[in-house]
């Protein structure tokens, strides 16, 4: 048998790490996968009635709905960045962790969405999806971000905030990476 995966939160409270700081405790701890947990929001003037849960990998934008949702999320910690800095950091990341981080998107996507409909079926698919988010780009392991639902979603943001709903999708996720073992190689 083996061992079953271990879980290490960045934080235990509601307190901002920068996104540097998230993925040096995954390096320094030597992780097999990094996992960001978010909840996704859209302005309250925006008409779009967005909802669901979608996963990402890093990866450049192909699409302008990831583009911008990765400005979104990348916009306190990347701001001096300049456009050349952007894509030269982008097209340096290892293509095999690249390819890894897309399957353990599309398998931890499918494991929570699997928990999650049993008893809540209403909830969307949004997919797997790829993006440049800078929290993901200083892993040195297989890594992706969860958007959980939409703060922004009336029904959405009374779900995100429930322990049942957190916990049943806690499970998907861990169960999702249990079946990616065979994922796993020494540091790509």
């Amino acid at each position: 048998h083996d061992a079953l995966p271990i879980f290490l939160l960045t934080r235990d409270k509601d307190i901002y790490i920068d996104l540097v700081g998230r993925t040096e405790l995954a390096n320094k701890k030597s992780a097999d996968l990094f996992i960001s947990v978010h909840a996704n929001s859209i302005p309250k003037r925006s008409t779009s009635n967005a909802h669901g849960i979608e996963t990402y990998f890093l990866s450049t934008a192909r699409s302008e709905r990831a583009r911008k949702v990765a400005e979104q999320e990348n916009k306190d910690d990347v701001n001096l960045m300049d456009y050349f800095s952007k894509s030269l950091l982008l097209n340096s990341l290892n293509t095999q962790r690249l390819i890894v981080s897309n399957k353990l998107a599309i398998d931890v996507q499918y494991g929570m969405l699997q928990s999650i409909r049993k008893n809540y079926p209403d909830v969307v698919d949004g997919g797997v999806r790829e993006g440049p988010f800078w929290v993901l780009a200083g892993a040195l392991m297989p890594s992706i971000l969860i958007e959980i639902g939409y703060n922004s979603h009336a029904i959405e943001s009374k779900r995100i905030q429930s322990k049942p709903y957190q916990k049943i999708l806690a499970k998907g996720i861990a169960r999702s990476e249990e079946h990616t073992s065979e994922l796993q190689s020494p540091r790509l």
